[in-house]
């Protein structure tokens, strides 16, 4: 009698749901011509393989936690909700499962948490100096960008532990993260910026001088490289800008 092969291929357990509801998820902006863009919700792949004990939901799911940040980072989207950045699967932005129940791979999407004492919120992120920088209200942190971060060595570090009023989005500008604090009832700016000399991050107060310069909190910050200047709205007064050079 002829040998018949048999193959053995993981799949889903039996009445698995592995699918998310994409109207919660981040959508997608496309160009679809000139001048002309088309918003929509983005093709998240569904769970493939395992159960919901051998291949959860990322946590922000499960504990229905909102996004509070997106970004690209090493070849992976990111999601920042609460304390958790969960890291796609490398070069595949829209899956966010294991691609085995049974082992993990290195492309893996993995998710890392923000390890300290205090209960930090991270609200923004961005790319700087080649590393992965997030804010929260009390501080800052890193993914550093000379390690390949996967599911056994991602670590999110503290590097400053510096307050910050996240109202408004902290901006780059050169070589350095300008960002919003507060003075009392009075809003005030630090910059915070690479120290290659000692390798660390510091931070500096830029307003100290005039801290009763920007009543309020600033809502919102724009920069401009080309002329070396600051703009700041604030909370209190929408007629007014304010201006550091």
């Amino acid at each position: 009698s002829a040998i018949v092969p048999v193959y053995w291929k993981e799949t889903t357990a039996p009445g698995s749901n592995g699918s998310f509801n994409k109207s919660t998820l981040p959508f997608t902006i496309s160009r679809s011509a000139t001048d002309t863009f088309t918003m929509s919700q983005y093709d998240w792949r569904t769970r493939e393989v395992g159960s919901s004990e051998s291949n959860p939901y990322p946590s922000f799911v499960l504990n229905k936690t909102p996004i509070q940040d997106i970004g690209l980072f090493q070849n992976r989207l990111y999601l920042i909700s609460q304390e958790t950045v969960l890291m796609s699967a490398v070069d595949v932005y829209n899956d966010l499962w294991l691609e085995s129940a049974f082992y993990n791979t290195q492309a893996d999407p993995f998710e890392v948490f923000a390890d300290t004492q205090k209960l930090n919120i991270l609200s923004y992120s961005n790319q700087f100096d080649g590393d992965l920088i997030m804010f929260s209200p009390n501080g800052q942190f890193m993914m550093a960008g000379d390690v390949t971060h996967t599911y056994e060595s991602a670590a999110i570090m503290t590097v400053a532990q510096y307050e910050s009023d996240l109202l408004s989005d902290p901006v780059i500008s050169g070589d350095q993260i300008l960002f919003a604090t507060q003075y009392g009832s009075n809003a005030g700016l630090r910059d915070f910026y690479t120290d290659n000399y000692a390798s660390t991050k510091r931070s500096r107060p830029l307003t100290d001088h005039v801290n009763d310069y920007i009543p309020g909190r600033i809502r919102h910050l724009s920069t401009s490289t080309n002329i070396d200047c600051l703009v700041a709205l604030n909370s209190t007064d929408k007629s007014t800008m304010w201006l550091y050079e």
